[in-house]
């Protein structure tokens, strides 16, 4: 008899996992989002010399079916400044956000940027790298 409960038991627990589990799947199959995606995440400068070298645009675009929006953009320190459109990103839109590196700061740099956003993938990392030399000729 404890037997027959058992399995009773179980095959009701089995069948009422595999029904919340499918009602989830159709639950989430129907909901809308937004997804940040990026041409690259890592730019190397190489050598800067002028300050106009020291500008990255970071490629990037909504691959979800909902706007995007992009709440703020952080940086690893202060000398590197972010600049991006505070608008929405309807799906399948392209856009881009400038990154500028201030180069009275000499030597190799490594500097982190992270991107908040509405994103399922949110927050994104992204990275920018390069040298500035100490004697200013090219």
């Amino acid at each position: 008899m404890e037997k027959v409960r058992f399995v009773i038991f179980l095959t009701g627990f089995s069948l009422l996992m595999g029904y919340i589990g499918f009602s989830a799947t159709t639950w989430y199959k129907g909901r809308t989002y937004a997804m940040l995606s990026f041409d690259k995440t890592k730019y190397d400068m190489d050598t800067v010399y002028s300050q106009s070298d020291a500008e990255v645009h970071f490629v990037f675009k909504n691959t979800g079916n909902n706007d995007l929006k992009i709440h703020k953009i952080e940086t690893s320190c202060g000398c590197t400044i972010p600049s991006w459109n505070t608008g929405l990103l309807p799906p399948t839109s392209v856009d881009s956000f400038r990154v500028s590196y201030n180069i009275e700061n000499k030597g190799y740099f490594i500097k982190e940027i992270m991107v908040y956003s509405n994103s399922r993938s949110s927050p994104d990392h992204l990275v920018i790298e390069g040298y500035v030399p100490f004697n200013e000729t090219k």
